[in-house]
């Protein structure tokens, strides 16, 4: 009778560890969509797509999800985002994009999934940004912000 009951056991214990690991991000099985190197449009926007799939080759839905700039040398302007979100669709599929990106510098992008704690999915290759802030006012466009305040 006990020689039944462990493979039973040992069964069960099988099953709740696959069950575990539904939904939860798989870095080898996703993917993600980097901009053609090396240079990043600038001044933007910068779009980076990611489509999570769990250990069972299945779509994750309505995961957070993060992509990071890392700055590896030089700087970006002050006061430019770093870290946009977005949230998995039902095809578990997202869009993060930056809508400019102004700077001297060499990054890197890192896609993470949070939904279940951060698990990096993704890295790029590095790129350069070559943009400056525009501190210049255009005085035909001037013209037509004062028009509109009189």
């Amino acid at each position: 009778m006990s020689s039944r009951i462990l493979p039973m056991i040992a069964l069960s214990m099988l099953a709740v560890t696959s069950l575990a690991n539904a939904g939860v991000p798989d870095p080898t099985r996703s993917s993600c969509t980097f901009p053609a190197g090396p240079d990043l449009a600038c001044p933007g926007p910068v779009t980076v797509s990611v489509v999570l799939r769990d250990a069972f080759d299945i779509a994750v839905a309505n995961c957070p999800v993060e992509a990071t700039l890392s700055v590896l040398v030089g700087s970006l302007a002050p006061g430019q985002l770093t870290l946009v979100t977005a949230v998995t669709n039902a095809s578990g599929a997202a869009d993060l994009e930056w809508p400019t990106i102004y700077g001297n510098a060499q990054v890197t992008i890192t896609l993470t999934a949070t939904c279940v704690g951060p698990i990096q999915i993704c890295h790029s290759d590095p790129y350069t940004v070559s943009c400056t802030d525009p501190t210049t006012i255009d005085p035909e466009s001037w013209g037509r912000v004062k028009d509109s305040y009189r």
